[in-house]
């Protein structure tokens, strides 16, 4: 039979697929706080290139909004996003880093069992 019997098998299998599925939570909440890092990272660099175009231009692009591409509609669109807004999400990020972090690191204390021998 066995050190450890059919139970016991299905027993470590559960405990394993749970730490699998522990450490894929983990990274999809780490990557997810990643990608909302770098989003916000755009919109600083966006409002950057915006407040260092000549007013004039601006004021041109809002005034002939329709008529824009993409782009520049894009970036005037971002530009109207308030700070506050991007500090949270820049904190929301973070708090997704660390979350998954420790989802990671909490997959690392589920372990099967060794069994016993008799």
């Amino acid at each position: 039979a066995g050190a450890l019997g059919r139970q016991g098998r299905l027993k470590n299998f559960y405990t394993k697929l749970a730490a699998w599925l522990t450490l894929l939570l983990g990274g999809i909440l780490i990557g997810g706080g990643l990608v909302l890092h770098a989003q916000v990272a755009v919109w600083h660099h966006i409002r950057d290139e915006v407040d260092n175009t000549f007013f004039l231009w601006r004021g041109v692009g809002k005034l002939t909004f329709l008529f824009q591409d993409e782009t520049t509609k894009a970036a005037l669109a971002l530009h109207e996003i308030p700070s506050d807004v991007l500090r949270e999400a820049d904190r929301a990020a973070w708090v997704l880093v660390i979350v998954g972090a420790v989802v990671a690191l909490m997959s690392l204390a589920i372990r099967p069992d060794r069994g016993t021998r008799a």
